[in-house]
């Protein structure tokens, strides 16, 4: 059968065979390329290529890719700051994905389904490992891929039929179940935070101990669980705690047969304290705060919020006492007593209710700068602690400044949110970050846009709201240029680089 668009090959075995063997690894950048060429032309015509045709080259070709992508993961390791090997990597990887998958949709065998859905869903997972390596925040498509073999599976309960005799490069993982808790795993741990090397060994602990990952009925009551929202309605589906309302469409799962494994102990990198703290949703540090002795701050949180607060109450670096509520002016026995829909007066230079609790009526063009209280208490980990917060929603991700009696302003991340049985009060963990910080501004911008600059020693960071940016990209602000040197976390709430700033 000839087809109206043009490959280096005829779609038959032998002809395959023969461009094969003409390719020379020798150059895996110009390799690279071919490849992708090929896979691009596939991806863009694959409707009009009959289903035996594709299939047959697609499953040669994919090994072929899985050999490359080693090779090419090599030479980005060796060349840092040639960006063009790790997106040239995951565009192989992306159009081999869902190749896979458009093969999944078309077939009406079980066996054939349950191994390409397998198959995309492993490609996928060395797609965002990729992305981690190189520091980047993985394609919104990787995530809507990652959504449609999941929905699939799911559909035609799929999701735990083992693929017979798959490929070398996907034994270790033989269902899609266990292809699907590789990727969940590796991403709850935030890898970001791990060096180059360290990400490629907690690749592999993902990989033999995604079985200790355990899916969990939505409609249970279950605590200390991890959610995924697949709806499609927004393509960048992050993993983060339960939430308080479930999303439409979620898995829920926890690791905690891997928290209480020997098999933990094999995990050898500098940030695996911090995995297992995060997997455990940091219960062993509520504990270790019983006899710690409480310190109060009055705090503010979101990007909104913290623009108006620096603009209006932050001044050198340190918060001015004028209308700016103070520690010793908050207390929770009395603030508990305080009742929602309470209207007071406000009071000229002075701190009313209103004020604090963000309920007066201020002009159109100003924020409302709600303040709250949270007490702070020490745990076993350094910069962590547990946190009762009272009048403010804290989520698991959500940054926030804080202040005490040295008046001088602190970031901070929250990293597990929960509800105490009481309405006001709110307990959580709490990370607290070392630096001078600051807003920086955007005020060029159509919709102008801010961003928490947090600097230490000779150290920047960067804290932006979630968008779309890239390794190497330089900012604008009105105080300073920054250049994004390298993600370092990405929350629902916010996206963390580490910056070089311009003179």
């Amino acid at each position: 059968m000839s087809y109206p668009f043009a490959l280096p090959f005829e779609l038959t075995n032998q002809s395959i065979t023969d461009w094969l063997k003409q390719l020379n690894f020798s150059d895996v950048l110009l390799v690279s390329n071919e490849i992708y060429h090929v896979l691009s032309v596939l991806k863009k015509e694959q409707a009009a290529i009959d289903t035996a045709a594709l299939r047959q080259v697609i499953m040669r070709l994919t090994p072929v890719v899985m050999y490359l992508s080693g090779f090419l993961e090599q030479a980005m390791l060796k060349s840092a700051q040639q960006r063009k090997i790790p997106q040239m990597s995951i565009r192989i990887l992306r159009h081999l994905s869902f190749l896979q998958l458009c093969l999944a949709k078309r077939t009406e065998q079980q066996d054939q389904r349950v191994l390409h859905l397998n198959y995309a869903l492993q490609i996928l997972g060395v797609a965002f490992k990729v992305s981690v390596l190189s520091y980047e925040r993985p394609s919104a498509v990787l995530w809507q891929y990652m959504s449609e073999c999941y929905t699939l599976a799911s559909v035609d309960t799929l999701l735990d039929i083992p693929v017979e005799k798959p490929l070398a490069d996907f034994q270790s993982l033989p269902t899609i179940n266990l292809a699907l808790k590789r990727l969940l795993l590796f991403w709850v741990a935030n890898p970001y935070s791990f060096s180059q090397q360290d990400i490629q060994t907690f690749f592999v602990f993902c990989t033999l101990n995604s079985h200790l990952v355990k899916l969990v009925n939505p409609n249970l009551v279950v605590e200390s669980v991890f959610c995924w929202d697949y709806s499609q309605n927004d393509c960048l589906q992050m993993v983060y705690s339960k939430p308080v309302k479930l999303p439409e469409k979620c898995v829920l799962f926890h690791a905690n047969d891997l928290l209480h494994s020997e098999q933990k102990k094999s995990l050898f990198i500098a940030e695996s304290e911090r995995f297992f703290l995060r997997l455990s949703n940091y219960n062993a540090l509520v504990g270790n705060t019983n006899f710690s002795l409480a310190k109060t701050y009055v705090i503010t949180h979101g990007f909104e919020q913290l623009t108006a607060f620096f603009a209006r109450h932050v001044h050198n670096n340190e918060v001015l006492r004028l209308n700016t509520p103070l520690p010793n002016d908050l207390n929770f026995t009395n603030l508990e007593l305080v009742q929602d829909g309470m209207k007071k007066k406000p009071m000229i230079e002075h701190i009313s209710p209103e004020d604090i609790w963000g309920g007066a009526e201020l002009k159109k063009e100003k924020v409302a700068v709600k303040f709250a209280a949270m007490k702070l208490m020490q745990t076993a980990q350094a910069y962590f602690y547990g946190a009762e917060t009272i009048q403010v929603n804290l989520v698991e991700g959500d940054v926030f400044v804080a202040y005490d009696a040295s008046l001088k302003p602190v970031l901070g991340v929250v990293r597990r949110a929960d509800y105490g049985q009481r309405d006001r009060l709110q307990q959580s963990v709490v990370q607290m970050l070392i630096g001078h910080v600051s807003v920086l501004l955007q005020s060029h911008l159509v919709v102008p846009k801010s961003a928490l600059l947090l600097s230490h020693k000779d150290t920047f960071e960067l804290f932006l709201e979630p968008g779309q940016y890239s390794v190497g990209t330089i900012l604008k602000f009105d105080q300073v240029d920054v250049t994004l040197e390298r993600l370092l976390e990405l929350s629902p709430k916010f996206m963390r680089y580490a910056v070089s700033v311009g003179e």
